[in-house]
């Protein structure tokens, strides 16, 4: 009946069992006058492909049930609404946000730009110091200049021989009066990796915002914003996966 030789994977061989099974209850001979016949069920035929494919699971069929009936429309238009819900789904899926946290701007300058100058200038005056190490990407350094040229106070933390932040220097150099730490994830030149959860946690339990540039992280290494205590930005780009740069916002 089979026809040919099939090789199963367990969970193959466990839905198959359980068509068979099925397969028996609504085959189940009947025994009259010392002749069988068979139920007025129908018979369907055994069905031992499961590793090509499978029925689908029900609940998979509730949760697209929303998309088929009123989330529809082509996801695949990044110029409308449509493709925006998507594309915001799909990196919100990558690193653990909600849909509801990711702004779409067009590159890691402007995440970078809009993270540090806004917490800056939202704070401004009643907080005004502002704390990144001297091996950040460019554009976060200007962005600190800039703040500078405008009454700001920035704490450029050195590196240890192995570029990575003292944990220590930066818990000291905190005051009442800072509002935002930055530090770049992986670093863009010498590609080394700060303790981003550890900075992250101290920030958080210092009341302070935490912001990190992780456009050169994205697809490299695995990023979970919950996991790194990322307290308000989180800054991520992929040249290589055709995706649009993206600034990640979390208020806390």
């Amino acid at each position: 009946m089979i026809g040919r030789l099939c090789v199963f994977s367990r969970l193959a061989c466990r839905r198959a069992v359980y068509i068979f099974r099925e397969f028996c209850a609504e085959a189940e001979l009947l025994v009259e006058d010392g002749s069988k016949s068979r139920s007025c069920k129908p018979i369907r035929p055994l069905y031992f492909d499961f590793q090509a494919s499978t029925q689908l699971d029900p609940r998979v069929l509730d949760a697209m049930l929303p998309f088929y009936i009123s989330h529809f429309g082509n996801p695949h238009s990044r110029t409308h609404e449509y493709g925006w819900y998507c594309e915001e789904a799909n990196v919100a899926n990558q690193i653990g946000a909600d849909h509801k946290e990711i702004i779409f701007t067009s590159g890691a300058t402007e995440s970078n730009n809009l993270a540090v100058k806004g917490v800056a200038k939202f704070y401004h005056p009643k907080k005004k110091h502002i704390i990144t190490t001297q091996i950040e990407h460019k554009c976060v350094l200007d962005s600190c200049r800039v703040l500078e040229n405008n009454g700001f106070d920035v704490t450029y933390l050195p590196v240890q021989k192995n570029g990575i932040l003292d944990l220590e220097v930066l818990e000291r150099s905190i005051k009442p009066e800072t509002s935002l730490v930055s530090v770049i994830a992986v670093n863009n030149e010498i590609g080394v990796l700060q303790p981003i959860e550890e900075i992250g946690r101290l920030c958080r339990s210092k009341g302070v915002f935490f912001h990190t540039d992780a456009a050169q992280a994205f697809g490299k290494v695995p990023i979970d914003v919950n996991a790194m205590n990322v307290g308000f930005y989180l800054t991520i780009t992929a040249f290589e996966a055709q995706m649009r740069n993206v600034l990640v916002s979390f208020f806390i």
